[in-house]
């Protein structure tokens, strides 16, 4: 996904993610923060889903790059997050 909105493997990262990270993309641009994704069957919670991660802080890139950027952006960061704590462990 970091290469321009192309992945090895589709499945949850662009059917569940991408489309969750776009929800909230426009979301955040248009107005306050949304308490529910009326967008998944009747509705269901947003602020309240755990895999939406609607607070946690990568959610702030979506202020400056696209929703498919993002998603590598951020599967990028926990990678070199977990590298660095590998290597701490490690070098203990």
């Amino acid at each position: 996904m970091l290469g321009g909105g192309q992945a090895l493997w589709y499945g949850d990262l662009g059917l569940y993610f991408a489309p969750l990270l776009h929800f909230k993309s426009a979301a955040l641009l248009s107005g306050p923060h949304p308490l529910w994704n009326p967008l998944v069957l009747g509705g269901t919670p947003f602020v309240g889903n755990p895999q939406a991660w609607p607070l946690y802080p990568s959610s702030s890139l979506l202020y400056v790059l696209s929703a498919e950027r993002a998603v590598g952006v951020i599967g990028a960061l926990h990678c070199l997050w977990a590298m660095l704590g590998t290597f701490l462990f490690l070098r203990r």
